[in-house]
């Protein structure tokens, strides 16, 4: 039997209900739970298990250049995530935390400003736990 908890907002119980369920069958079945939540993965958490680090995993994130930046502002308004804030006439403010490494603010700039970095998005996987 294969059971999916998936789909609804962030603090509405996925996580609980998924580690509830396979705390209960695991009492007579063989039984493995996968957190495939990418971003946040929690269900270590509920279940007091201490991850072993595997490998770190990346996100792409722009870099600028801002000797090449003529403060023109396209970079932000292409930036649907609100990650890059710009005020006439000044360089463009960049928020980390915030940016999903769309790398459209690159595609859209016509100065060559923005490159490619990277940011650690995950330092610890797996999130297999067998019960």
């Amino acid at each position: 039997m294969k059971i999916a908890v998936t789909g609804g907002k962030g603090g509405v119980g996925k996580s609980m209900v998924a580690t509830s369920l396979a705390v209960e069958f695991a009492e007579k079945n063989k039984t493995m739970l996968v957190d495939a939540d990418v971003e946040c993965p929690n269900d270590h958490l509920l279940l007091s298990v201490k991850r072993e680090k595997y490998i770190d995993i990346y996100q792409l994130i722009p870099k600028f250049d801002y000797s090449k930046c003529e403060k023109c502002g396209k970079c932000a308004s292409t930036c649907k995530k609100g990650a890059i804030v710009w005020v006439k006439g000044k360089f463009p403010a960049f928020i980390k935390d915030a940016c999903i490494g769309c790398m459209a603010c690159k595609a859209v700039c016509p100065y060559g400003t923005i490159s490619e970095t990277k940011k650690i998005l995950v330092q610890s996987i797996p999130e297999r736990i067998i019960i």
